[in-house]
């Protein structure tokens, strides 16, 4: 008989209630005709071994916790030929309950041996996928809060969400909200954009030229016998190529007849992530985003007990040493919330943009998540670096209903780390919050 791989979150719902769940579940198992193989996991490594099992070959991954470990371990397999048993171990049990899998132990055990299967829809928001429901508002700042109190302070779940409720609905500021849906077709979406964009530089080029893509959305352009009036020219021309709206950025050089083609391809990155900041300072210095930005009245304000309050969540939540609430004008961060700042820093509340990381997530209006800034070509420069220590970075934009990005909540830390989905998903969730404050009276925030 094959064993078969069996993960229980050590933190669902009645995994935590019972220490001899792991014998009990094999005995059910058992029972059943599976010969399983039970490890008990910590919620967060639940993926990580799932993916890994999935890479093995396994033909069938039993799980056992609730909706947040079903979802995980769903996201890992997908694309594999690893089907997924599921035991409902977790506290509400909402996805189970929906498939109409039974909540007895011994019962759930029967219908993974029966090899009873169904295909079911999943659904991605934000680069996660989840299998039973996506919410915001109210409810994932509740849980933001009541994991906190668990962590902190030792509470039950059910104690913690009860005051993590009344918290909550104390001070959540009531404002309209607009949710701007897009990116439906995913990366399919993001490859006809690629398609588009090559087919239309393609044509501006001469047949002589050769344009390949050499990774992401980066393409080089080779342009034999063109000198360096000639190449300006051909480079506005694939500028005005390109019609969506970020538009692009181009690195020109030219070949010296006797330079390598990894020192030509060197000084081209260097000159494109060149005119990338030329981008980005036109974007930082748009008057219309600093107009909204002196409308929030939070920079040079003083500090702000509720945006603290966000940044000590993140250090608390993601275990950082350093978290902030960052404002970016067109020459300096402000920082309108931190936790974890020290020296001169901390007093001053403010970097010029020259020691800044947030500047980048707010020029390019999206998340940026290093795990070792040394080995970035954008950052490694970065004088905040060496003088504050930011080696990995994690940073969701503040964006507020009228598409202007004001700043970036953030998550600093002193050492190399690989950001997991949780950590994201919990920036995401507070990053919420933190634009309720920024955001006017009467402004609706975009999520």
């Amino acid at each position: 008989m094959v064993r078969v791989p069996v993960l229980l979150n050590r933190g669902g719902g009645a995994v935590a209630a019972d220490p001899a769940i792991g014998d009990k579940v094999r005995a059910a198992l058992k029972r059943a005709g599976i010969d399983a193989e039970v490890e008990l996991v910590a919620g967060g490594d639940c993926a990580i071994r799932c993916k890994a099992i999935a890479e093995r070959g396994d033909a069938l991954l039993i799980v056992g916790g609730g909706d947040g470990t079903i979802g995980s371990a769903a996201s890992a397999l997908i694309g594999s030929a690893t089907r997924l048993g599921i035991l409902p171990l977790g506290t509400l049990n909402h996805f189970a309950r929906d498939l109409g899998l039974p909540a007895d132990l011994e019962e759930a055990a029967a219908v993974i041996a029966g090899g009873h299967e169904r295909r079911v829809d999943v659904a991605e928001m934000n680069g996660r996928i989840f299998i039973n429901n996506s919410a915001i508002g109210l409810y994932p700042l509740m849980i933001v809060d009541r994991d906190l109190q668990r962590r902190r302070l030792g509470r039950s779940k059910r104690l913690a969400m009860i005051v993590a409720s009344v918290r909550t609905l104390v001070r959540f500021n009531h404002q309209r909200l607009t949710l701007m849906l897009n990116d439906r077709e995913g990366h399919a979406a993001g490859d006809r954009v690629l398609k588009e964009v090559a087919a239309a530089w393609q044509n501006a080029l001469r047949t002589t030229d050769l344009l390949a893509r050499i990774g992401g959305d980066e393409f080089v352009a080779l342009l034999p016998m063109c000198g360096g009036g000639d190449m300006e020219l051909v480079a506005e021309r694939l500028r005005g190529a390109v019609t969506h709206g970020p538009g692009s950025g181009l690195g020109i050089v030219q070949w010296d007849g006797a330079e390598s083609a990894t020192e030509l391809v060197r000084r081209a990155d260097e000159a494109l992530y060149a005119d990338k900041a030329r981008g980005a300072s036109a974007r930082l210095a748009d008057p219309v985003r600093l107009a909204a930005l002196s409308a929030s009245g939070l920079l040079d304000a003083r500090a702000q007990p509720e945006l603290d309050e966000i940044s000590r969540m993140v250090t608390w939540l993601l275990d950082v040493p350093v978290a902030t609430v960052t404002l970016v004008d067109d020459h300096r961060q402000f920082f309108a919330g931190a936790c974890g700042l020290t020296g001169q820093v901390a007093e001053d509340r403010e970097t010029p943009l020259s020691k800044s990381f947030c500047q980048h997530a707010v020029s390019a209006g999206r998340p940026l998540i290093v795990a070792d800034a040394r080995e970035v070509p954008l950052l490694r420069d970065n004088p905040a670096i060496d003088e504050l220590g930011v080696i990995a970075y994690a940073g969701i934009p503040l964006v507020d209903g009228s598409d202007n990005v004001l700043g970036v909540l953030c998550a600093v830390d002193h050492e190399p780390r690989a950001w997991s989905d949780d950590d994201i998903a919990t920036l995401r969730r507070l990053a919420q919050r933190a634009i309720g404050e920024l955001a006017p009276a009467g402004a609706a925030p975009r999520v």
